[in-house]
């Protein structure tokens, strides 16, 4: 707490009273301007405060203060007047109209002064005003400030004025402002340790400033009355210049702020905290530092952050890398490339790639297992036992195998070879054959469909049971059928269909063999010469000919029912006419024709007759009516 002593100047009296002491370096405020009484006591800086009461007037020049009467009371006045011995009991310094003068209080209302002691008790010590009724002098001892102030006797502190946009509270980190005259009054604004020009912090405020206020700059020493248990901080932290302004216990990081070391903290509290103040006016010795960076000197002779790299070394026996040496080296390589993580990295990657890879007689290894190698000459591609392996493309990709000579598909045992496709199509562009002793069948054995031609070429196809869905076309030829039955569904069977032109001269026909033996082929034959259908000279057997004949007729013809005598010629068995039947009929007698079935009548054959019909029964058994008898 700030002390001081007033003198007051009243209507009647000028009363003395105590109402401060002054105080060493606390960072409190102990007045400004004509106010500021300033002592030096050996090695301590002391603040003692004047306070102007009523009728008096305080001014100062530099360290000079000179107390002022008014109305023509004058500095001597009232040390005559506070010192006399004419004063008794039960007198008060009253004011006549033209001076001070002890007189008689009427009323017995005034303060009766006997050997009057008053002690006033402070954080910074005892001061003790006494009067002596004797003499009727008061006697102010101040406290002693030599032990009033332990622990911050060797305070460093200056006066400053905010120069900042806003008020600075007590104990905010400034640095020396350049804000034009101010005589020579320092200066200062916030300090920042993000920003090197608001950097470094000269000291922290003693006390609350407002824009243009000047109070204590404390550079060195002891800071009390702040709060230091808002921010969590603890007996011991460090506290720093913080980022964006203000302190902190955490020490800013990144090579862009600036690291200054305040102090300590010393007591924890929330308006009562404090520290000790040890780094005003400097950086830290070692600022931050970014990764892979490090202090070097500069061509300036002062140090500076480079990145850590072979540019900003120079090169002796161990030479530097460089993508040539490299290559050289790779081109050369004496040793094996062994990485020093299993299954960690790659060579190569998806944007760098590798153009070429040659490999010796050696093998390839994934995964651990062999996958290519050069067995005698042959590229193969295997895998460990049970292993499978896949070619496998996605999307439109095409999995293809070239080969200039055979390319060959082997399963080992009775494996199986399988192609499969989901909805496309098995497409083999050239031919397919078969060995000898091997066949083609379905996996059930039912039906194999083939939706196409087949082309057997010159060779032979030997199907067990063949079914055609579709047109069969053989080219060749011959065209065998081993076969008992022959079904044919198409009415007509087209032979010289090869034929396109208009004067054909092939004949065409069937032809039956007959064996091997003496035993002729027959044949049933178009004869392009004589535009007929021959059988040569077989005998044709049909129970029904209906033709028209051209030639000759051997032999008996059973029925001429579809011809008329018209159609006939005449020859020596002459047509049937009437006149020739009348005239022959005329010209004949019973003796021309032979007796055949139907005898000829004679009397003789029919009494013969009737003697054998009429017999005794037959005539005892007639009823003759004979003009209506009966006999």
């Amino acid at each position: 707490m700030s002390e001081s002593v007033v003198i007051s100047k009243g209507t009647d009296v000028v009363n003395v009273s105590i109402s401060g002491q002054g105080e060493v370096n606390t960072g409190q405020n102990v007045g400004t301007g004509a106010e500021v009484f300033k002592e030096k006591v050996g090695a301590d800086f002391r603040y003692r405060t004047l306070v102007a009461g009523t009728g008096v007037t305080l001014t100062q020049n530099d360290n000079d203060v000179t107390i002022t009467g008014v109305a023509g009371y004058t500095d001597s006045d009232v040390d005559t007047h506070l010192n006399t011995s004419t004063a008794t009991s039960n007198q008060i310094l009253s004011w006549t109209g033209s001076d001070y003068a002890w007189v008689a209080d009427s009323d017995d209302s005034g303060i009766e002064l006997t050997d009057l002691s008053v002690t006033q008790e402070t954080a910074d010590g005892s001061g003790t005003l006494t009067y002596n009724n004797g003499t009727g002098v008061f006697t102010y001892t101040p406290p002693d400030l030599a032990t009033a102030v332990v622990g911050q006797a060797n305070n460093v502190v200056y006066t400053c004025v905010n120069k900042d946009s806003g008020t600075l509270t007590k104990g905010t980190p400034v640095y020396a402002f350049d804000g034009g005259a101010n005589g020579q009054t320092v200066q200062v604004a916030a300090a920042d340790a993000s920003d090197s020009a608001k950097m470094p912090a000269i000291g922290v405020l003693g006390e609350d400033l407002a824009v243009d206020g000047e109070g204590d700059l404390l550079l060195y020493g002891q800071i009390q009355g702040i709060d230091t248990q808002t921010p969590d901080f603890q007996p011991g932290d460090v506290i720093w210049v913080a980022v964006g302004g203000g302190f902190t216990n955490t020490k800013p990081s990144g090579e862009g702020n600036i690291l200054q070391n305040l102090g300590v903290v010393t007591k924890r509290h929330s308006s009562n905290g404090g520290g000790l103040i040890e780094g005003s006016g400097r950086g830290a010795a070692t600022p931050n530092l970014d990764d892979g960076k490090i202090f070097i000197g500069s061509g300036t002779d002062y140090s500076s952050t480079a990145t850590l790299d072979t540019s900003i070394v120079p090169e002796n026996g161990n030479v530097y890398y460089t993508d040539a040496r490299v290559s050289t080296h790779l081109l050369t390589m004496d040793g094996s490339i062994i990485p020093d993580t299993d299954i960690t990295h790659d060579l190569g990657s998806p944007t760098k790639q590798w153009r070429d890879v040659y490999i010796g007689p050696g093998s390839l290894y994934v995964n651990g297992k062999k996958v290519i190698e050069d067995d005698a000459g042959t590229i193969t591609i295997e895998t460990d036992e049970d292993q499978n392996l896949r070619v496998k493309t996605t999307g439109t990709g095409v999995t293809q195998i070239t080969s200039a000579q055979a390319i060959q598909l082997t399963a080992s045992n009775s494996a199986d070879i399988e192609l499969t496709t989901a909805t496309g199509q098995i497409e083999l562009n050239g031919d397919v054959v078969i060995d000898v002793s091997k066949s083609l069948t379905t996996s059930s054995g039912g039906t194999l469909t083939v939706a196409c031609p087949i082309d057997m070429g010159t060779n032979d196809l030997d199907v067990n049971n063949l079914v055609v869905d579709g047109n069969l076309t053989v080219s060749g030829t011959r065209t065998i059928v081993n076969t008992e039955e022959i079904n044919l569904a198409d009415n007509t069977i087209l032979l010289n269909s090869n034929y396109d032109g208009n004067t054909p001269t092939e004949n065409s026909g069937i032809e039956i063999n007959r064996g091997g033996g003496t035993a002729p082929n027959k044949t049933f034959i178009w004869d392009e010469t004589s535009d007929r259908w021959t059988l040569g000279s077989e005998t044709l057997v049909a129970g029904t000919v209906i033709a028209e004949l051209t030639g000759d007729v051997t032999g008996t013809v059973s029925s001429l029912s579809n011809h008329t005598t018209t159609d006939l010629a005449e020859g020596t068995n002459l047509y049937y006419t009437d006149a020739r039947v009348d005239a022959r009929v005329q010209g004949l007698s019973t003796d021309d024709l032979p007796e055949g079935d139907n005898e000829y009548y004679t009397d003789t054959k029919a009494n013969a007759a009737i003697d054998a019909r009429v017999t005794k029964s037959f005539v005892e058994n007639l009823d003759i009516d004979i003009d209506g008898g009966t006999y």
